[in-house]
């Protein structure tokens, strides 16, 4: 007489465990959310300078909202990439406060009529939002780049966030609103799907 026991790996356990932890289900909202109150803000900005502080509001709530769908995608690569993982955390940190400073800076520039502290080519301009503000498009292109990589998110949204990391200083710096809006779709589309995907284990095929 054979006595078969069969056991269940715990790894599917904790990996459907992470997917539906409260930190988990924040990152997949803030992943919509944060992305569509972004595309808003430009589509705003379209709108012209009468919508100017109206465009700041919406950008200073996209932030932190992107942001915690930057970490808890981050939060994947630990066990593949934790370097990685340290390097966007940082990365998004510091875009992210930037940021904040540009969507407040709108805010004051419309409401005081005063000239944009980018606009002064100053080194305290360039330290305080300049090279700060680089920051979150780059955690975005980096954290793209490593989830294509260990695959922890589909190849196509990897890309995507990449693209749409890369695009982003180049619609923004400039005041190209147009393409401030083709990047925030690219983002939407690489993050809102988050919200019904279930959570891939890292190195699975795509």
């Amino acid at each position: 007489m054979t006595l078969t026991i069969t056991t269940t790996s715990p790894a599917p356990r904790a990996a459907e465990a992470a997917s539906t932890s409260p930190a988990d289900r924040l990152m997949r909202v803030a992943g919509v959310v944060g992305p569509l109150v972004l595309l808003a803000s430009s589509l705003v900005w379209i709108g012209g300078d009468d919508l100017a502080e109206a465009r700041g509001i919406l950008t200073f709530w996209a932030l932190p909202f992107l942001a915690l769908a930057a970490y808890g995608l981050a939060e994947r690569l630990d066990g593949e990439a934790p370097r990685g993982r340290a390097v966007v955390t940082a990365l998004v940190a510091i875009g992210a406060c930037a940021g904040a400073g540009f969507a407040t800076e709108v805010n004051m520039v419309d409401h005081f009529g005063i000239e944009r502290l980018m606009e002064q080519d100053t080194p305290s301009a360039f330290l305080a939002l300049g090279l700060p503000g680089l920051c979150l498009p780059l955690s975005l292109a980096v954290l793209g780049l490593l989830s294509l990589r260990h695959r922890t998110l589909p190849r196509a949204q990897a890309l995507l966030l990449t693209a749409g990391g890369l695009l982003f200083p180049l619609g923004r710096i400039p005041q190209v609103a147009p393409l401030a809006v083709v990047t925030d779709l690219l983002i939407v589309g690489a993050l809102a799907p988050l919200a019904w995907q279930a959570r891939p284990r890292a190195g699975a095929a795509a």
